[in-house]
């Protein structure tokens, strides 16, 4: 499945904030931006211990690859699972009203892992080394007049070992900003941003707010991160706020990267990845991080949107 990656070009419409043609109102929210940058700094013992936790949070993980319920007759039926990595397999198998099955389990290549004869049910954990189809065949031992229901479940379970690495953190930290932080806009006639530490004790914020805290987050773990300011409409005034993170790194290589922690810890394709370009000297790319405007919440490093533009950023 070919991945959607979104180029934003940036060209002329980069400037410096110091550049910025926007109304005293939106000057002094963006002032705000800057400021609430700098107060992070003096919070990063407290956002960092929250950071870190985060990212050993995603470390282990487990889903549902399959739930599913096979109807025996005369012939057996089969379950099948693909799993794309190296994971722990657990099976859970039960039968409707304590009749006994048969099972065996089947590899890709189409040996044997495992037989049980004469089970109402079963749990069982193994570990896949080689992708491919897995088929569980379910039988019974004599031919009845009913039918039978049963009921399989597989679940993958890992463990991600390095979470140093730069695209992890980029995954942990959007993830768990979208899955906790509530969109939530300003009180009426106030423009305000908070204090990354106060968007986390209240679980709430803008888009100012969320871009802050995610961009003084990614600092705190080592990673260069900016707020952006975004025009949506083509006015070329900034109506909206992202928090990009820098990765010295190919796009290709980065949504290779978010593919396979979206599969592994989530279990979802991943859809996309959005990114800026050529801000400074950087050749590297700046990935968006934006809950606000991704079409798919557990997916914030994706935006759809018919202008997106970057005018501005706040170091």
């Amino acid at each position: 499945m070919l991945l959607l990656l979104m180029l934003f070009t940036l060209g002329i419409i980069l400037v410096w904030f110091s550049g910025i043609h926007a109304g005293g109102d939106k000057q002094a929210s963006h002032q705000s931006i800057w400021t609430e940058i700098a107060y992070g700094l003096s919070q990063y013992p407290l956002l960092r211990n929250k950071t870190i936790d985060i990212l050993r949070s995603y470390t282990t993980w487990e889903h549902v690859a399959l739930n599913t319920t096979v109807i025996l007759e005369d012939s057996p039926a089969e379950a099948c699972f693909k799993p794309r990595l190296s994971v722990n397999v657990s099976l859970e198998i039960s039968t409707s009203e304590d009749e006994a099955v048969n099972i065996i389990l089947l590899s890709p290549s189409g040996s044997v892992i495992g037989s049980w004869k004469n089970v109402e049910s079963l749990e069982y954990v193994f570990n896949i080394d080689s992708s491919g189809n897995y088929c569980i065949v379910i039988s019974r031992e004599y031919k009845h007049m009913h039918r039978t229901k049963v009921r399989v479940i597989v679940k993958f379970e890992g463990l991600i070992r390095d979470a140093s690495d730069s695209v992890y953190k980029i995954f942990a930290i959007g993830s768990w900003i979208s899955n906790n932080i509530l969109y939530v806009n300003d009180p009426l006639g106030l423009d305000h941003a908070s204090p990354p530490l106060e968007t986390l004790r209240l679980g709430a914020g803008d888009c100012e707010d969320i871009a802050v805290l995610i961009a003084a987050m990614a600092r705190s773990v080592g990673l260069e991160s900016i707020v952006g300011l975004v025009d949506l409409d083509d006015d070329r005034d900034p109506e909206h706020a992202a928090a990009l993170i820098y990765i010295d790194m190919d796009p290709e290589e980065v949504a290779e990267k978010l593919k396979v922690y979206n599969e592994m810890v989530r279990g979802e394709k991943l859809i996309g990845l959005t990114y800026f370009t050529g801000l400074g000297e950087d050749r590297g790319v700046w990935i968006i991080i934006d809950p606000a405007m991704a079409p798919i919440k557990t997916q914030p490093w994706y935006v759809d949107a018919q202008s997106y533009k970057l005018i501005g950023y706040m170091k």
